[in-house]
């Protein structure tokens, strides 16, 4: 019976966060996001956060109190920034500052961005969840 109320829960907030991303012009922007996580039961993330005292690294979305970060990863497929030798190194740098100053990190393409996915994900850390 839990299961089954979980899974009910489960698809009720997958339905709002549905409604909320369409609302949002589709979901292809960035403007759902936020309240896509509260919908979820996941605290409102911040955007463009500078994690590092001297360098001016940002994070797409960070939960500064859990340590948390997500990188969206754009170009996976056309060689973009991000998969270019230049572009490449720095993102390196810049995550491996990030790991020694005690974060975690997910990274994901914009189609899982986008998708319920990442959400789902988001969830998991959140709760510390792992999978060893």
């Amino acid at each position: 019976m839990v299961n089954t109320l979980n899974t009910q829960s489960r698809i009720g907030r997958i339905g709002r966060i549905r409604r909320i991303r369409a609302r949002a012009g589709g979901g292809g922007g960035l403007a759902f996001f936020p309240a896509a996580c509260r919908a979820a039961g996941i605290p409102e993330p911040v955007a463009e956060y500078c994690f590092h005292p001297l360098r001016r690294w940002r994070l797409d979305w960070a939960w500064p109190d859990r340590r948390l970060a997500l990188e969206i990863e754009g170009g996976v497929w056309t060689r973009g920034r991000h998969t270019r030798g230049a572009g490449f190194l720095a993102d390196m740098e810049k995550y491996n500052h990030l790991a020694l100053a005690g974060w975690r990190l997910l990274r994901c393409t914009p189609e899982e961005f986008r998708s319920l996915w990442v959400i789902g994900l988001l969830g998991e850390a959140l709760r510390g969840r792992t999978h060893a």
